[in-house]
Formats: structure tokens, C-alpha cells, sequence
């Protein structure tokens, strides 16, 4: 297992307990051997989503619209020295449409703007305040998120999830201080599948334990966090 990996899946996860469905995505290329692009996280949260029975609000650094489908294009980094949005996805137009149409949440009249909104929003077009808003198109929000699990220092001029807030929210959902009478925490663990499995049942063996980091995942897993000139995990 490599840093990325874990990185990949601790994104995944958090999502995941937001209420969105998440996929990689591999663009693919008509030349032998090679891929245009490839995404690491799309997720898609619905309007109508509800999951009343785990009275677990959604992390307030997404700041949804109950009103709107969210749409994100996570590009997730393990070199915290190094963040941003993977040049094919920024350059090339026939990247972004093949994303897009991939979703299948744009009728065709609305595919050019949404690519057009893309672009704005992975190439740095837009203010942080902007990105974070995110641009709608026929009742969909669509926003790039920046995440790297391993980095403190806030990013600036990008919209970036770091690693203190992404474990924050895990382990708020995972590890509560008090019961929920509607939804117990205690279950069979592998029932998450393979690979988040391992992770949830380390982090429910630190039950009470609120000081969980991605330092700690990452030892768990066996691999180290990418060295960083700033603060430590």
C-alpha cells in the first residue's frame, strides 16, 4: 500500500459520510498505452439525500445547498509541497468534457457550460470564496476540491481539505461521545468492504479517543506522509 492510497481512501471515506457516492475515473485515449487523464475522487451528492437515523450533520467546511446535486472534482495530493489541479484536467477541454459527459447530470444543452465551469474553477479563474460557492448549472452544483491529507498550513488562493478537518469529521461520526438511540456504532466492521474496513476498525478501536490524526492512519497502514519543509501532520 502507498501514502497515495491511503490518502485516496481516507478522502473516500469522508465523503462517503457526507452522503456522497464517489468513483475514480480514467479518461482514456484512442493511443495505445496511454490515458488522457485520470481523476481521483468525482462525488456526487443529490438533492433529496437523508440519513436522519445517524443525527450527523454534514462537515460545515462543504457548506452544501440542500436545494442542489453537489458535484466535486477531487484531486487528492500526498505531497503536501506540491497542490493543485493535474495539468491534463487544466488544459485539455476534451478532458473536462469526457468528465462531464461521464456524470450523466447535464442534459446536452447544458454540457458546454458546465465545461466551460469547470475550467474556471480548476485553473484558478475564480476566488476561494467563488470556488467554494461553486457554479451551478441546470440545478447542479459543481465545485474542484483540493484535498491533501497531510498538510496543516491552509492553501492558499485554492479551496483545499487538510487533514485536520478531514479526521475531525471521521472520527466526530465514527467515535461519538454519546450514544445515538437511533443508530448504534457498533457492527460488523468488514460489512465497509475492503479496503476501508481496516481503517474504520482502527479507528472504532480508539473509541473516546478524539486526538486521532492522519499521522496515526498512516502508521496503521505502514506508510509515511510525503516530508514537507512546514508543519509536521
Amino acid at each position: 500500500m502507498r501514502t497515495s492510497d491511503v490518502d485516496e481512501m481516507l478522502t473516500t471515506l469522508y465523503l462517503r459520510l457526507n452522503g456522497y457516492f464517489t468513483t475514480g475515473l480514467i479518461v482514456h485515449s484512442p493511443d495505445r498505452g496511454r490515458a488522457l487523464a485520470e481523476v481521483d475522487c468525482l462525488a456526487v451528492r443529490h438533492c433529496h439525500h437523508a440519513q436522519l437515523e445517524r443525527n450527523v450533520p454534514i462537515s460545515d467546511f462543504l457548506a452544501t445547498d440542500d436545494g442542489l446535486t453537489d458535484l466535486l472534482l477531487c484531486e487528492v495530493k500526498s505531497d503536501p509541497a506540491r497542490i493543485g489541479f493535474n495539468a491534463p484536467i487544466k488544459r485539455d477541454a476534451t478532458v473536462r468534457k469526457a468528465i462531464v459527459d461521464w456524470t450523466g447530470l447535464f442534459r446536452s444543452s447544458e454540457v458546454p457550460e458546465a465545461v466551460a465551469s469547470l475550467e474556471k474553477l480548476v485553473t484558478g479563474q475564480m476566488s476561494v470564496p467563488e470556488r467554494t460557492a461553486g457554479l451551478v448549472v441546470g440545478g447542479c452544483r459543481i465545485r474542484a476540491l483540493l484535498v491533501c491529507p497531510s498538510r496543516v498550513e491552509p492553501v492558499e488562493e485554492e479551496w483545499g481539505l487538510l487533514g485536520s478537518n478531514l479526521m475531525d469529521y471521521v472520527v466526530s461520526c465514527l467515535n461519538p461521545t454519546e450514544d445515538r438511540q437511533t443508530c448504534s456504532v457498533r457492527y460488523n466492521f468488514s460489512q465497509w468492504g475492503y479496503p476501508l474496513s481496516d481503517i474504520i476498525r482502527y479507528i472504532k478501536g480508539r473509541a473516546g479517543d478524539r486526538t486521532i490524526h492522519v499521522s496515526d492512519i498512516y502508521a496503521h497502514c505502514g506508510v509515511e506522509a510525503v516530508p514537507y519543509g512546514g508543519n509536521a501532520v
